[in-house]
């Protein structure tokens, strides 16, 4: 079953996974840094006539840190769970590995990710619909996305998550401002009210939509938690989106989407596992678990900065 947060390894998919005409001669390895204090072996299998990278093993209890990036590492398991849809292990700035003689160290604390205080890091010196992506995919095509909607697919609710799935979509809303400001980095005006698809929003719009999706996300988090089964109020987003400040530049937003995400991760990092059962009503989506509105939100964020992602890639558009 998919998660908004886990998929089920997917590596038999070719040009999605990290793919080599012929086996590394070791697995490549993840030197612990700064960022974590355990190694990560990632080996190859055979598929077809290809080889693929399959499963990461941990040795310690310390978590590695991970971000957005190209979908090539689905299904790799992080702590007995598995890494959240489209995302990567960072590499750092070392450049892509293409197998050798010998295991290559990376040290996870050149990776641009958000720390643990959630402060936006300076962006990664590449291509911004490449972000996330530091450079280790860069020998494999990107496929045309097939639905510019829904370019890392429907959300697919489910009504409770497992430990390392919640935790998952916890650290993709930490990391999610930092991420997005990076997809829209050196954009002009004219970019920004560009249309991610054909009768689509602009990514001026999409800039401007986070913040007021996820400011109500958070309420909705805190009456969950301070009521039973609160009714919430929806509201009208594709009229929110041509009020008259959405024409304003995007770094009020950008800065709002930061202190909002602080204040919203903080929240749910002290929840205990008992309160994400808890429940909402909402008048479209029945009654919803927290655990599901976590989930849903994880994917949001991702969904949008896919948007500019792509929309950056078909355009051309690179720092």
């Amino acid at each position: 079953m998919r998660t908004a947060c886990s998929l089920l390894a997917v590596l038999a998919v070719p040009g999605v996974s990290a793919a080599q005409n012929a086996p590394p001669a070791t697995p490549l390895r993840i030197a612990a840094s700064s960022q974590a204090s355990v190694e990560v072996h990632l080996n190859a299998r055979r598929i077809g006539n290809r080889w693929y990278e399959e499963d990461a093993s941990l040795s310690g209890p310390s978590r590695i840190a991970i971000a957005y990036g190209q979908p090539h590492a689905r299904g790799r398991k992080v702590e007995g769970g598995l890494i959240p849809v489209d995302t990567v292990w960072r590499f750092g700035a070392n450049g892509p590995y293409h197998g050798g003689a010998r295991a290559r160290a990376v040290d996870l604390s050149r990776a641009g990710l958000a720390r643990s205080d959630d402060r936006v890091r300076r962006p990664a010196r590449h291509a911004a619909h490449q972000v996330g992506d530091d450079g280790v995919d860069d020998h494999l095509a990107s496929g045309p996305v097939s639905d510019e909607r829904y370019p890392i697919g429907r959300f697919t609710p489910i009504a409770a998550l497992s430990a390392p799935d919640r935790a998952a979509c916890i650290e993709q809303i930490a990391a999610a401002p930092a991420i997005f400001r990076r997809a829209v980095a050196g954009l002009n005006d004219a970019q920004l009210d560009t249309p991610y698809r054909t009768g689509g929003w602009t990514v001026r719009q999409v800039a401007h939509h986070l913040p007021d999706s996820h400011m109500n996300a958070y309420m909705r988090f805190k009456w969950g938690l301070t009521e039973d089964t609160p009714a919430i109020k929806t509201y009208e987003e594709k009229d929110w989106a041509k009020t008259p400040e959405v024409r304003a530049p995007i770094a009020m937003s950008l800065e709002l989407l930061t202190a909002l995400h602080q204040r919203w991760v903080t929240l749910l990092r002290g929840m205990r596992p008992a309160d994400f059962a808890r429940t909402i009503k909402h008048p479209e989506w029945g009654t919803p678990s927290l655990d599901t509105m976590l989930a849903l939100y994880a994917w949001h964020g991702r969904h949008h900065t896919a948007h500019v992602t792509t929309l950056r890639q078909r355009m051309g558009w690179g720092e």
